[in-house]
């Protein structure tokens, strides 16, 4: 009996364990809108300053990016890829705005 109790309460304190490490922030509508516009805002600085690193640490290793004009990057490699490419260039962003509609 004891033995039973045992694995039964290992079983279940392993289970709230791996509960807790997959913890996701639940967002109403309105909140939701407001993080993407904040990550957003925090996107279009540092691209701004050319702050690749911040940028490029913004996405998950199975992160995709839709750049303008160019194909889509698929995976954080091709993202920090892109970014080491548009380090090189000299261009300098004057004005760069991230726009959620939905």
């Amino acid at each position: 009996m004891l033995n039973k109790l045992l694995v039964i309460l290992l079983v279940v304190s392993f289970l709230l364990g791996c509960s807790q490490q997959n913890v996701v922030k639940q967002f109403s509508g309105e909140e939701l809108k407001t993080e993407i516009n904040s990550l957003n805002n925090k996107m279009a600085k540092a691209v701004m300053d050319g702050n690749y690193e911040l940028t490029t640490n913004m996405y998950k290793e199975d992160g995709i990016s839709l750049p303008s004009y160019q194909p889509m990057l698929r995976g954080k490699a091709a993202i920090v890829k892109q970014s080491e490419m548009e380090k090189q260039n000299p261009m300098k962003m004057e004005n760069f705005v991230l726009t959620s509609t939905d």
